[in-house]
């Protein structure tokens, strides 16, 4: 039969397991932290045989598919922003809102913390840089937090980006 002296153990024992572990992941994530996500690189590492940082699309093709985009198939598309983003001034989610997003600056709209990772590969939002970050997001700016995985018809992105223009 268990008295007071060994269930007082017993729970000095948990007690003392369960500071033990928190100790280890304290100590774990103080030594693997890497940082603010606003530090940048000392320096940037070529990687042979890596793609280019550049649009999806010649430019002049964008262009070209882009003229005969349609903004009412583009609001249908939309779908794939909204769990997001919002289209409505702002109106921030996990996103900044895309109103008005066809030629503003990066980074701009108020209330919203980016990552940085966008302000290093652009400086304002034109059709043809919209299409590359939908395209490819990842390969577009490393580093962003955007966990969209992109859009590969070029038609759908040039419809979305003229329904966003009117936005």
């Amino acid at each position: 039969m268990l008295d007071f002296r060994h269930w007082r153990d017993m729970g000095l024992a948990i007690l003392a397991a369960l500071a033990l572990f928190g100790a280890v992941r304290y100590i774990a994530g103080a030594v693997m932290s890497v940082g603010s996500v606003h530090e940048e690189q000392a320096y940037i590492v070529p990687i042979p045989g890596a793609a280019p940082l550049v649009d999806p699309l010649d430019p002049a093709e964008f262009a070209r598919i882009y003229e005969a985009a349609d903004p009412a198939r583009g609001e249908s598309l939309w779908r794939s922003c909204r769990m997001c983003h919002s289209h409505v001034a702002g109106e921030n989610k996990t996103g900044p809102s895309l109103a008005g997003v066809v030629g503003r600056p990066v980074d701009t709209v108020a209330g919203f913390a980016y990552s940085g990772a966008l302000e290093r590969v652009v400086s304002v939002w034109t059709p043809d840089r919209i299409n590359a970050l939908i395209a490819n997001p990842r390969r577009f700016a490393p580093g962003t937090l955007m966990t969209f995985t992109g859009m590969r018809n070029p038609q759908d992105r040039a419809d979305l980006i003229a329904f966003l223009s009117r936005q």
